[in-house]
């Protein structure tokens, strides 16, 4: 049997980028809670600004990023 020393890998949900294509453009965003149990911050990066929004749940946050989403890449299409 061979083993294998094994790390701890510590993940920080702030380094984790999720991006979308609206046309041309690269589009950031991220869901990061103000205090551990919420509020909760949607960031939308895009080139012509930014969009800040919060919500009391990580789920709000998150339907309403596809929603904003589907409405940046259905206009730039």
């Amino acid at each position: 049997m061979h083993s294998v020393a094994a790390c701890n890998v510590t993940i920080r949900p702030v380094d984790m980028s999720n991006i979308f294509m609206a046309g041309q453009d690269v589009v950031r965003w991220d869901v990061a809670a103000v205090e551990s149990n919420g509020p909760f911050r949607l960031t939308i990066h895009h080139p012509a600004g930014t969009i800040t929004e919060y919500f009391a749940s990580a789920s709000a946050a998150l339907a309403r990023e596809q929603a904003i989403e589907t409405l940046l890449t259905c206009a730039a299409a």
